[in-house]
């Protein structure tokens, strides 16, 4: 009877220790997979800036607010980099919403965001602004607001009027 246990107790083992291990890899994916898309967001505006802020020029003289992505973009946009693109008038905004993961209360989304007027904004929109100072790096070219709670908002500064973000809750 001890054998017969033992052999259970070890096959009950192993199979937790692999469930363990794999979703210790899927959050390692994700977090690698977070790096990647940041990088091919900033890769993105760089290698078509101009293109970008004349469309996204255009949109802001004419749309108003809350647009999707409509003629002024046809054609510049990847749409296996952005989702979604949001034009705000009265902020001088487009927002260029990358993608989102998570369920309710663990919800993180990335993308980019041109500003007429080079502003750094501290929430994105439809999130809860953060309050306080940021932590901001030596360079001054990325801010980080953190709420109570969990809830974040990150900013890079990817070249003149284009930021990445992401935020989470």
């Amino acid at each position: 009877m001890f054998l017969f246990w033992g052999i259970y107790g070890l096959i009950h083992f192993l199979k937790v220790f692999c469930i363990i291990i794999f979703v210790v890899c899927l959050a390692a994916g994700s977090i690698n997979s977070a790096e990647d898309d940041k990088k091919e967001i900033i890769s993105y505006v760089t290698d078509n800036e101009d293109t970008i802020i004349g469309a996204c020029d255009e949109a802001l003289s004419t749309k108003s607010l809350d647009t999707d992505i409509d003629e002024n973009f046809e054609g510049i946009i990847d749409t296996d980099i952005i989702s979604d693109i949001e034009v705000y008038t009265d902020a001088g905004v487009v927002i260029f919403e990358g993608g989102a993961e998570g369920l309710l209360t663990s919800t993180f989304t990335w993308g980019f965001y041109y500003s007429a007027d080079d502003t750094v904004y501290k929430y994105a929109v439809g999130w809860a602004p953060c309050s306080g100072e940021p932590e901001t790096n030596e360079e001054g070219t990325s801010w980080k607001w953190i709420s109570a709670g969990d809830d974040y908002y990150y900013v890079e500064k990817i070249c003149d009027k284009f930021y990445y973000y992401n935020a989470g809750n």
